[in-house]
């Protein structure tokens, strides 16, 4: 089984601030993570290579220092990793970011399955993974919360149980 991850070097949450003028993330000195919901996937994606076999190919789209989150991705399972890195991607939109990803993984090969995490806790947007599947033309399935079955035609998952405000 061929399974690509996509994930996203984000700044830990825990100890970010806003700007009150530009009300935007202050990055300068907040350490980067791997996206939690990143993580949950990758996790899922090592328990399939586990019981059936295959390799892991993780992406992420970021500056070169994305390469510590790809190196944090390899030591916990992930076979291969890409960085697809350029200036002129900087400040991207999730539109554009989902568009230069689904380039990349044309040219990376067939995959059997593609994992993204729900959302970057940078953002929140939740838009990339969906927009992906539609710039590939691929079925698509959100808020997963793990895999019931899977053989070569068919998956089931668990949907995530959604929360009921009233």
């Amino acid at each position: 089984m061929n399974i690509l991850v996509c994930i996203k070097q984000v700044p830990d949450t825990t100890e970010i601030k806003i700007d009150p003028v530009t009300n935007t993330l202050i990055r300068a000195g907040v350490p980067s993570i791997v996206n939690p919901f990143d993580a949950y996937a990758l996790e899922l994606a090592v328990r399939l290579k586990e019981q059936y076999g295959g390799s892991i190919t993780v992406i992420s789209m970021g500056p070169e220092q994305a390469k510590a989150a790809l190196k944090a991705c390899l030591s916990v399972g992930a076979d291969k990793a890409v960085l697809i890195s350029d200036r002129v991607f900087g400040g991207s939109d999730t539109l554009a970011t989902s568009y230069i990803l689904s380039t990349a993984i044309k040219t990376l090969g067939n995959f059997d399955l593609i994992f993204c995490g729900k959302q970057a806790i940078d953002g929140d947007t939740g838009q990339v993974g969906p927009e992906i599947a539609e710039h590939l033309g691929y079925s698509q399935v959100t808020y997963a919360a793990d895999i019931v079955e899977l053989n070569e035609d068919k998956i089931t998952v668990k949907e995530k149980m959604k929360k009921v405000l009233k």
